[in-house]
């Protein structure tokens, strides 16, 4: 059971969008909103599928796909106690957990939600593209993938001023 309804907006980071979209396939909601994911039309970076290609998550050792993930993040992020903290945070995940999440995104169907789908994505996010120009799409300018740390009051005005207009 659940307690989500067809009146309630979903908003999903990174993988949460995701899982976001994909419950939206199945269910009524009113709307998702993305913020640095993986919007269901737009294709994976280049590195996604060459990751899928070599197959290497299904023999690189233990710990080695989340030492890529933090080296990763620290080379595309401004150092600053709030990204330590994220980082710290991130680090409490068991190893496998990394590489489970990056063959769900590459094994993901994509399926095409019930509902408007709204994404702010950030045009330095190495993680995932920006997605496909269109009135449901902002890009946070020199931002990462965790845009929430360096970009949140422009995020707030975002979903202040374009999102929430938009709902019924």
């Amino acid at each position: 059971p659940h307690d989500i309804q067809e009146h309630d907006l979903l908003f999903g980071y990174s993988f949460g969008g995701i899982v976001a979209q994909d419950w939206a396939s199945r269910h009524h909601v009113q709307r998702v909103v993305l913020l640095n994911s993986l919007q269901y039309s737009t294709p994976l970076r280049p590195l996604f599928k060459r990751i899928a290609a070599t197959g290497i998550l299904n023999w690189a050792p233990k710990g080695s796909i989340r030492k890529l993930i933090f080296f990763m993040a620290r080379l595309n992020s401004r150092p600053s106690a709030h990204f330590e903290g994220v980082i710290e945070m991130m680090e409490q995940f068991p190893c496998d957990y990394y590489r489970w999440v990056l063959k769900s995104v590459l094994n993901w169907e994509r399926p095409t939600p019930k509902c408007p789908v709204d994404s702010v994505t950030s045009d330095w996010d190495l993680v995932f593209p920006e997605c496909e120009p269109s009135d449901r799409c902002w890009t946070l300018n020199r931002a990462t993938h965790l845009s929430f740390l360096t970009h949140a009051q422009e995020i707030s005005t975002l979903l202040k001023e374009k999102v929430d207009p938009m709902l019924s």
